[in-house]
């Protein structure tokens, strides 16, 4: 009894252990599932002094926040500190939709990034409505991401206010979504809209930009190469539709540049140069293609290459191949005897045989 009570003691013992380490390992995939799916995280940005220059390209030459400027100031944000920034009037007189404002992340995104947007608070006044106060005039807020230079927007709120005070407001951003790809920063640019007057200046108080958004994880976008390292086409090809593949993931718009180069062949005259961009939107892993064009000379050549390149992939990584070569065959050959002229050289092939055969005789006779 002790021996078999021993025996059911262990086996229960190792079946708690077993579930133990189910348990354990089954929370992990979970956790991983989780992580790999992108949890979602509330982060709020506050606007700080500065000039935000190498903002991923963005500089300012309207001085630091505080000072009035005439055209788009350019300050940075972070989710470190609290707001410390007053820009001072900005905007120039005129015109509808002139950016006032542009607000961008001191900190770049490691990986695609999904943003979701939630709410902006600040306290916006009007220059001109603080004279002539009760008049409603209009502002868009865009939410988007910043990179080598370029604002791209996910997209945008307009809203009507009597800006005359220094009242804090807040502007839902619920409505706007979009993915910021690895290397960019979160950014929020504020324009005029509708102006009811010539003098049009808006400034923004102390305490004055608080953006708060979701953010997560995107997928993997994946990389950009050549579908081939060689294209082996004849001379008299025409065109030759070169491939690029996006594989390993689709996460986030991409783009990769392409050209062409002299290798033994030389344009023009043995191709057509050609180069450019080819752009992945969001989810969008399919083939894209750009056409070479070959001259079909009349000239007898060994077989002559071009050189391919692909550089500058952004929103995904450059894969393998990225370099490749175009090898033309000839098609022209030596140059072929026209079938007319054969009863003319068979003639005159016998006649030389002919002779040699009587030239051989003679000399033999001689001999004798």
């Amino acid at each position: 009894m002790k021996k078999n009570g021993h025996k059911m003691a262990t086996q229960s013992s190792s079946r708690v252990s077993i579930n133990m380490v189910m348990i354990i390992v089954l929370s992990f995939a979970s956790l991983i599932g989780l992580y790999s799916a992108g949890i979602s995280e509330a982060v709020t940005y506050n606007m700080q002094s500065g000039t935000g220059a190498n903002l991923n390209g963005f500089t300012t030459n309207y001085g630091t926040c505080g000072t009035n400027a005439t055209t788009e100031v350019i300050v940075p944000m972070n989710t470190s500190g609290s707001n410390a920034c007053t820009t001072g009037r900005t905007g120039s007189t005129g015109a509808v939709g002139t950016s006032l404002l542009l607000v961008i992340s001191d900190t770049p995104y490691s990986q695609n990034t999904n943003i979701t947007g939630v709410d902006v608070t600040g306290s916006l006044r009007d220059y001109q409505e603080a004279i002539n106060p009760g008049t409603l005039t209009g502002i868009q807020y865009q939410l988007g991401y910043v990179s080598g230079g370029v604002f791209t927007s996910f997209g945008s709120v307009n809203e009507v206010r009597d800006y005359s005070t220094n009242t804090v407001w807040t502007t839902s951003l619920s409505s706007i979504s979009g993915t910021a790809p690895s290397g960019s920063r979160l950014a929020i640019r504020v324009f005029k809209q509708n102006p009811n007057t010539t003098e049009y200046r808006y400034y923004f108080t102390a305490a004055s930009l608080v953006l708060n958004v979701t953010e997560a994880a995107g997928g993997t976008p994946g990389s950009l190469q050549l579908s081939a390292s060689d294209y082996g086409v004849n001379e008299n090809v025409g065109n030759v539709t070169i491939t690029v593949t996006r594989t390993g993931g689709s996460s986030g718009a991409a783009s990769v540049n392409y050209a062409t180069s002299n290798g033994t062949a030389v344009q023009p005259g043995d191709y057509t140069s050609a180069s450019g961009t080819l752009n992945w939107a969001d989810g969008d892993a399919a083939d894209k293609t750009f056409t070479v064009t070959i001259i079909n000379d009349v000239t007898v050549e060994s077989s002559e290459t071009v050189n391919l390149t692909l550089s500058g992939a952004t929103g995904a990584s450059l894969g393998s191949p990225s370099t490749a070569t175009i090898t033309i065959s000839d098609n022209d050959g030596a140059a072929a005897v026209p079938i007319g002229n054969w009863p003319l050289i068979i003639m005159v092939m016998v006649s030389m045989i002919t002779y040699g055969v009587i030239w051989r005789r003679k000399q033999r006779r001689t001999t004798t």
